[in-house]
Order: C-alpha cells, then sequence, then structure tokens
C-alpha cells in the first residue's frame, strides 16, 4: 500500500498531520490544504498559539512503500507555499484535536484589491503587467505560453489582482492557476504527458471509482463574435462579425459572444474559435478515483498534464486533462481523485483514442469554418 510522508513547515516546527488533504486545480489560482496536527513536544495550546497569526508554511510529500523510502524520490516534492490561514481546536473527553488549513501565497491575489497608482498598463504582455502588480506579495509571474504585447489594459476601481488577471487570461486564451512555489501561472495549452495510463481494472495506477459526464448540451452549431476594432471608424472595424462552426452539432443552435473590450478581426475569429472549442471539450469530463497519489513513473499528479484514460464503461478512451487534483490520506490510506476534461477545454488539441463513446471524441469541432 503507497504512504506519502507529508511535512509541514509552519511557525517554527515541523509536523507530521495525522490526516492530510490538499486540493490543486488548473482553473484556480490558488492551491488549499487541511490538516490535523500534533506535535509530540508541545500541548495542543502551545501549538494553537505557535500558529498564530498566518504564518508562512510549506508543505512537501515523500513516497514511501509503507516502511522505507521510494528510491529515487530522496527529499520529497514541495506541494504548496503559503500560509496557514485557519486553526480549529476541539476538545472531546480525553481527546484533543488541532484542525489547520491554509492557501497557497496566491490566495492573497484572490482576496486583495489592486494598489496601482493610475490604474492603466501600457506596452506589456499580461505577464509583464501582472509581474508588477504581485511583486508586493513576493509573488513572480510565469508562463509557458506566447502572450501577445498590450497597448493598453485599464485596471477597476477596487478590482482584484486575481479579476484582473482572468480578464487578461481570458483575451490571451490562457488559464491562470498557481505553481507548488506559490507563484502566480498563465499556462498554455497542455502538451505534457503523464507516464502510464488510467485503466480500469490495470496495475498501476489502481481505480476504485469512475464516472463520466457527456454533455452534448454545450456545444452550439455556430458561434459569432460581434464586436468593434480599437482604430477606425469604417464599417469593417465598427460591425466586426466573425464564425466558427461546430459541424457536430446538426441543431440550429446560435450563441453570439460580445466581448467586452474592442478586439481586432482576427482576434474577433479566434475568440469565437475558442468558445467552440471550449465548449466542446467541456461536454465530456470524467472523475477518476486511484490508489496512491502518483502516476506510473512516481510523479505526482499533476493539472494541466495529459493522461491516456481507457475505461470502456463510462464511454472514455482517449487522451483527457487533469484538470484538478484532491489528494488525501488518513489512517485508512492514500488516495486521489483525478478532475478530467477534453484538452479543447484547454485549449489542447483533442482527446486522441478509438475506444470513446459515440460523439466523445468531438471530431466536428476543430473543423473549417464555412457554412
Amino acid at each position: 500500500m503507497p504512504f506519502e510522508i507529508v511535512t509541514i513547515a509552519a511557525g517554527g516546527l515541523i509536523l507530521r498531520p495525522v490526516t492530510f488533504a490538499l486540493n490543486v486545480s488548473a482553473k484556480e489560482a490558488s492551491r488549499s490544504f487541511d490538516a490535523k496536527v500534533k506535535h509530540p513536544g508541545l500541548s495542543q495550546r502551545d501549538l494553537l498559539d505557535a500558529l498564530a497569526g498566518s504564518p508562512p508554511c510549506t508543505i512537501r510529500a515523500q513516497a514511501s512503500d509503507g516502511v522505507a523510502l521510494v528510491p529515487g524520490l530522496a527529499g520529497g516534492d514541495l506541494l504548496l507555499t503559503g500560509h496557514v490561514e485557519k486553526r480549529s481546536p476541539r476538545v472531546a473527553g480525553d481527546e484533543k484535536e488541532l484542525s489547520i488549513s491554509g492557501r497557497s501565497k496566491t490566495g492573497d491575489l484572490v482576496d486583495s484589491s489592486h494598489n496601482h497608482k493610475s490604474g492603466e498598463l501600457r506596452d506589456k504582455t499580461a505577464k509583464d503587467m501582472l509581474t508588477e502588480l504581485v511583486a508586493p506579495f513576493g509573488i513572480t509571474v510565469e508562463t509557458d505560453a506566447n502572450l501577445p504585447m498590450r497597448k493598453l489594459a485599464r485596471l477597476r476601481p477596487g478590482e482584484t489582482v486575481f479579476a484582473f488577471a482572468e480578464r487578461l487570461a481570458r483575451v490571451d486564451r490562457v488559464g491562470v492557476t498557481d505553481t507548488a512555489e506559490g507563484n502566480l501561472k498563465l499556462a498554455g495549452p497542455p502538451e505534457k504527458m503523464h507516464a502510464g495510463a488510467l485503466i480500469y481494472g490495470g496495475n498501476w495506477p489502481a481505480i476504485t471509482d469512475a464516472s463520466a459526464t457527456l454533455d452534448e448540451s454545450k456545444r452550439f452549431q455556430e458561434y459569432r463574435t460581434r464586436a468593434q476594432a480599437p482604430d477606425g471608424y469604417a464599417p469593417p472595424e465598427l460591425e466586426i462579425d466573425e464564425t466558427a462552426r461546430d459541424n457536430g452539432v446538426g441543431r440550429p443552435r446560435l450563441r453570439v459572444i460580445t466581448p467586452p473590450e474592442q478586439i481586432s478581426r482576427d482576434e474577433a475569429r479566434q475568440r469565437a474559435r475558442h468558445h467552440r472549442d471550449r465548449a466542446a471539450g467541456r461536454g465530456v469530463t470524467a472523475s477518476v478515483s486511484v490508489v496512491g497519489w502518483r502516476d506510473a513513473g512516481g510523479r505526482l499528479w499533476t493539472p494541466g498534464w495529459l493522461i491516456p484514460v481507457d475505461i470502456e464503461d463510462i464511454g472514455i478512451g482517449q487522451v483527457m486533462m487533469i484538470e484538478s487534483v484532491s489528494f488525501r490520506q488518513s489512517e485508512s490510506g492514500t488516495a486521489a481523485t483525478l478532475e478530467l476534461v477534453d484538452p479543447r477545454a484547454h485549449g489542447g488539441k483533442g482527446g486522441k483514442g478509438a475506444k470513446s463513446a459515440r460523439g466523445v471524441e468531438l471530431t466536428g469541432a476543430g473543423g473549417d469554418d464555412r457554412g
């Protein structure tokens, strides 16, 4: 039975949690954890005081077979860099229990309004704009995407840094998430692949539960972007109308997109295609629970990475993207739940595979845009 040696460094202490849970998502800017903790040399009151004031914390995991550490994974993997934000002590008879929870450093970007003097950022990429805003938080911005230069972006009064990041990311068609180091990441389309595959009845990783949702209600036959360009006064600039078609939808379903910002004709065309492909990908999701936290090569399950899935009874036989992971460890064992989605939902290529249920491969989406 796989086991993870989890350590929480916080308040000048090294804690081994009794129970532990961590949620990491490609859709969220901050990962979060919950743990029950004790310390052999401290009373519960002393431990409670040591963790006061939202102290910085780092969390690591090192794989073990229950007896010895797994070779090649010495030192463990960094899971989270952030803060302990909540303490929940409890007593019941002779039993004493202290639960703590917290988030990545990027949690402050989710909560905090910007403090930019002019509210205008010019002639920078989204990465450079956000770098300026997150610097006071001791956070850097990472990206694996090729981001365009922007002439101007305006911050709204009281807008949180994360809300502004989401607005930039929506136009640039990237995701906003965090890293184990507590930094902000603008993530491009998924490309990296996990070792092994998710096969029901296979050896590793052992699947304990799997389900899927194949939802065609999210798809439209035609996506039309109507907008105005930032420059020019002629009809071509004032009456932008670009279309993308999903030839896999037979009913006359229309989705009109009206961007809040002014965009060029090419951007409008790309926006229509992005909505089409994202809607098609979002219609194919699965949830798979596995024993342990790692793939066949010993890597922790990572949101934004790809994994082949072959589970015939839920209609999934293609490459899927891990959108989020819930890691759990308690006396009953170590497990993870992987929330999977067709890669098109995050700008990737359609999930490849010849065994999916009818309609899952979404061959109508991503074709040409002719009527």
